[in-house]
């Protein structure tokens, strides 16, 4: 849609905070996934868009989608006007990308050093979205699925817990890791859940012997 059209809209007492969707947040986040073009954002912005606003359900906000299909300039910029590392389950969502990405590790630090949760279940907070957590991972455990050795040891280092299990799979991250063929991210996480590693975080999970599935 372009900038004459979304003014005559606006114009016409367009809520611009208005989610598109149960499962899609305002049309800011669809300009972050699909437009990608920074004079529409500046444009939204500028006429009262906010990046943390939710979908009409989901926890999904415009910066969900920016974490996921934006730049780290764009990410930054929206937290300029804004952008808030609490909201959105920013970390769940960029460590869906697919391994390899540069930039995807330089978002996920951004985010963890903004204060973003490292061990959230996605949507764990909101109990009536239950049905949707309870098929969920926390981040660690999708990196250990999908084999992203460089996000796991990001996340680790600002705190992710290793022993920290699925709502319905009582599986440690080191088991899916295990499980999908990943060596590199199974010697890193038998070093995390060793109490001598220096992630604070662990102290309060790991006993005497590193072993944590007692608390699965």
């Amino acid at each position: 849609m372009s900038l004459p059209t979304l003014q005559v809209v606006l114009d016409n007492r367009w809520d611009i905070n208005t989610p598109q969707s149960w499962r899609e947040p305002p049309y800011l986040g669809w300009t972050l996934m699909k437009e990608k073009k920074e004079e529409v954002v500046r444009w939204f912005l500028a006429h009262g868009a906010d990046p943390n606003a939710f979908a009409s359900q989901e926890a999904i906000t415009p910066l969900s989608r920016a974490v996921k299909y934006s730049s780290l300039a764009m990410v930054r910029f929206l937290f300029q006007h804004g952008g808030r590392a609490d909201r959105g389950e920013l970390v769940n969502y960029v460590c869906q990308i697919k391994p390899g990405d540069e930039q995807t590790l330089l978002i996920l630090r951004f985010l963890l050093e903004k204060g973003a949760p490292p061990n959230h279940i996605l949507y764990e907070e909101y109990p009536e979205l239950f049905d949707l957590t309870m098929f969920s991972l926390t981040p660690l455990l999708t990196c250990c699925v999908k084999g992203d050795t460089e996000a796991a040891r990001v996340l680790l280092r600002y705190g992710a817990d290793p022993c920290k299990t699925a709502v319905l799979m009582n599986k440690l991250p080191i088991d899916l890791a295990r499980e999908h063929g990943h060596q590199d991210l199974v010697d890193l996480l038998t070093r995390a859940m060793n109490p001598s590693y220096k992630a604070s975080a662990l102290e309060r999970h790991v006993g005497a012997t590193g072993d944590c599935r007692r608390f699965g």
